[in-house]
């Protein structure tokens, strides 16, 4: 637990790397940093300061740098991902937790801007799909297409529903629309979100299909709910939110069905989605992070920890055997893997 476990501990440092890992492990669980201090006095009696807690996060973080950087490069070289981002806070200020998540894990990034620097320098030399909300910044990407999240696109539509006194509907429902008031029916309305969800409905069945469709079936299929979704935007409707809703879709008509035309890319952004509530759950409990200093070693420990959850490896047992190799031996170890 403390000095002796291994022989390159860094100098002035009283604890070794299993309570270093315990630290960084509690803090990916959400703890505060106080509840770590009493958690270690009241089980292992072992009095910890605040500024410790932070130095042994610090040196955990910078044992995964390595990892991390190579997760970037693994998430670059994807054939798919998906993208978002979510408020976060350093010393109370506003900035921003980004998230690229693959089948090859996650990696985060907190940064001061929402703007398209950040998934420009992320996804630099991508040559996959990205899946993605309507977030104008993410149009910056160069790569092989844009997959629009379809769950967004039937936000649009739950909403111009609620507005129309109309029950708000999925995605894949069959159910006709409901009226929670009484009053006539907006036909016009009704007519363009059933249009709009039985093609992409009907889309998303013909990818899910047992056999599953030859890519060339799959890719005809595409040009023809293309046309089938061009027409039905280019009608002259007059309702407000029609206009509106079908402005945002002819902008983006050419994101709506890239998963059809490309193996293993998902119609909606729900991984990157469930990637970022990670960092809502550490806003809600810590407020952010204090220093930018803090943030980086976030990231790094976030990026690390959930992909060896995806992975299916255990993140203590993987720490174990990170510090097992003399910092020296880490990056030939690195690139071999």
């Amino acid at each position: 637990m403390v000095r002796g476990e291994v022989s390159w501990i860094p100098p002035n440092q009283e604890f070794g790397p299993s309570i270093a890992s315990w630290v960084a492990y509690q803090r990916m669980l959400g703890l505060s940093i106080e509840k770590i201090q009493s958690s270690l006095y009241e089980t292992y009696n072992i009095k910890i300061s605040r500024a410790t807690v932070l130095k042994l996060e610090k040196w955990v973080a910078d044992t995964l740098q390595e990892d991390y950087e190579k997760l970037h490069k693994e998430i670059v070289r994807s054939k798919a991902v998906n993208g978002d981002e979510t408020g976060f806070r350093i010393n109370g200020k506003n900035s921003w937790l980004w998230g690229f998540t693959s089948l090859l894990g996650t990696y985060y990034k907190v940064s001061p801007t929402r703007g398209h620097i950040v998934p420009e320098r992320i996804l630099e030399g991508f040559k996959g799909v990205l899946g993605r909300d309507a977030w104008k910044p993410y149009d910056v990407v160069k790569c092989a297409g844009h997959q629009l999240d379809l769950l967004h696109v039937n936000r649009w539509l739950e909403r111009a529903e609620i507005k129309h006194k109309i029950e708000p509907r999925s995605l894949l429902t069959s159910k006709p629309a409901k009226r929670t008031k009484p009053g006539r029916p907006p036909k016009k309305f009704i007519e363009f979100v059933d249009g709009v969800r039985s093609i992409l409905k009907r889309a998303i069945e013909f990818t899910q299909k047992d056999p599953p469709p030859s890519m060339e079936k799959r890719k005809n299929a595409c040009k023809e709910f293309q046309k089938e979704m061009k027409a039905l935007l280019n009608r002259q409707w007059t309702d407000v939110d029609v206009i509106r809703i079908s402005k945002e879709l002819r902008k983006r008509q050419s994101m709506l069905f890239t998963f059809m035309e490309f193996e293993g890319v998902p119609w909606h952004n729900n991984d990157a989605e469930r990637a970022m509530r990670k960092g809502v759950l550490h806003r809600k409990i810590s407020g952010g992070r204090r220093t930018w200093y803090g943030a980086g070693v976030f990231e790094v420990l976030l990026s690390i920890y959930e992909t060896s959850k995806m992975r299916g490896k255990r993140f203590m047992e993987m720490l174990k055997e990170k510090f097992e190799i003399p910092p020296n031996e880490r990056s030939r170890n690195t690139s071999a893997s």
